[in-house]
This record gives structure tokens, sequence and C-alpha cells, in this order.
């Protein structure tokens, strides 16, 4: 890794590789200080929207939402045994 991410359920330092395609949307979600920010959405009609953040866009990518954390994982299908698993920070206050 260029930069230090830590991983979701490690309570120390762990690092693990990351392959370009997971690097490379990590580094285009982080703000200057490299960190991820919350997001904000809704949820209509069972579908998701992510009005605002560094999230928006990305909603094909949530595979799990906790509302009451206010935490979205979202998946990286890199094939076979690379898939990456991210948690992420998400406000959904509204579901209709």
């Amino acid at each position: 890794l260029s930069f230090p991410a830590p991983l979701v359920g490690r309570r120390g330092r762990t690092y693990a590789p990351l392959s370009p395609s997971v690097q490379a949307w990590l580094e285009s979600v982080l703000d200057e200080a490299h960190v991820l920010r919350a997001s904000e959405g809704r949820i209509e009609g069972g579908v998701l929207q992510v009005e605002r953040g560094p999230l928006r866009g990305c909603e094909g990518r949530v595979r799990k939402i906790d509302r009451h954390k206010r935490m979205a994982y979202l998946r990286f299908d890199e094939g076979g045994e690379g898939d990456c698993v991210l948690q992420a920070a998400l406000n959904v206050p509204v579901k209709n």
C-alpha cells in the first residue's frame, strides 16, 4: 500500500494488499487528510440513493446498511479470494 488503510474488525494496525482498482477508488473518495467522510442518503422503494458525500454514485457497491450504527458495507468484487469489504459512514434518516 502507498497509504495506511485500517481494516474492518481489526483493533490494531493491520495492512493488506489492495488491488489497483480498489486503491484508485479509495484515493478518489478520501479527502486531503486521507479521511473517508460521512455520506447521507435515503431509501425509496427499497433502493438506496446517496444524496451527499463521497459515496454518491457508488450505490451499486453497497451490500449492507446498518441504519442504527449509520454504517454501510461496500464490496469490491475482485474475483475469487481478492474480494474486499470496506466499512463507511452512511446516515440514512429517511426510508420510504
